[in-house]
């Protein structure tokens, strides 16, 4: 997992385990925990979800999360 803009308040972690292996057709599911303070800044925040191949070749699972004023 890679964060491209941390801030302060926010973090972003996989829950579920770092490491899978598959074999041909297979599927797992990888949970992706967001931790926000109230303090957080309210903005975008992005990253990736970072995935190895059989071949070595990273793959690259795009994540974004906006934190918005609440409407009273």
């Amino acid at each position: 997992m890679q964060q491209l803009d941390p801030g302060d308040g926010f973090s972003a972690a996989l829950t579920s385990s770092p490491t899978v292996t598959l074999g041909d057709g297979e599927s797992a599911t990888a949970t992706l925990a967001i931790n926000a303070a109230k303090a957080a800044a309210k903005r975008d925040y992005t990253g990736y979800v970072n995935i190895l191949d059989p071949q070595g070749q990273t793959l690259h699972v795009p994540f974004w999360v906006r934190f918005v004023k609440k409407k009273k």
